[in-house]
């Protein structure tokens, strides 16, 4: 077992899972005392092929109700990276995690994996000045997957943030959805999506 701490630099950290492999990984994922361990164990489960398959996909759900949230966001960011479908649910619900570290690994996830599921709380995250700005420009690019009236006006919306990042991730989006780029120009960006042309949705 590897104490808290030790394992200080990258070179350390690859060349001590070179040594002990996966099982050491998946040992340490489930340390009872030190949750950097925990996190350490998933974040070396998920760059091994095993660490893409069942059942460490179901031991990162598990982890992502971790009392330590950064062991939550790892395991979020673990499903990811082996883009677990099956965990969608999951991760929307981690939407609304009190840290802003989950949220932001849940949206970031959302934007590999899109689920009609998660547009309402999406749009909600990125439609909030309260919310964390890079949580917010995540939801922002996340949405881009959606061609659905309610998203296009949503993003539209936020082209005339005073945070230039938001803006430009909802102009991408935008983009994305319709094919069309009318930059900020929030008139006729409207104009598009209430006209008698193909607008999303």
């Amino acid at each position: 077992m590897v104490a808290a701490g030790v394992l200080g630099g990258c070179e350390d950290y690859h060349s001590y899972f070179n040594r002990k492999g996966y099982p050491e990984a998946v040992k340490m994922s489930e340390d009872p005392i030190f949750p950097d361990e925990r996190r350490i164990g998933i974040s070396a489960m998920a760059r091994a092929d095993e660490g893409k398959l069942a059942p460490a996909t179901q031991a990162y759900a598990k982890a992502t109700n971790d009392t330590d949230w950064l062991v939550r966001s790892t395991a979020v960011r673990a499903l990811n990276q082996s883009r677990s479908t099956e965990a969608l649910p999951l991760i929307i619900g981690k939407l609304k995690d009190e840290h802003p570290r989950v949220r932001l690994e849940a949206a970031k996830a959302l934007v590999n994996m899109p689920d009609d599921a998660a547009v309402t709380p999406l749009i909600k995250i990125v439609s909030s000045d309260l919310e964390d700005r890079d949580v917010r420009l995540a939801a922002a690019q996340a949405l881009g997957s959606y061609k659905r009236l309610d998203v296009s006006r949503t993003l539209v919306g936020q082209l005339g943030q005073r945070d230039y990042g938001i803006a430009f991730e909802s102009r991408l989006s935008l983009r994305k959805i319709t094919g069309r780029d009318y930059m900020y120009d929030e008139p006729a960006w409207l104009e598009y999506l209430t006209g008698p042309g193909k607008p999303p949705g």
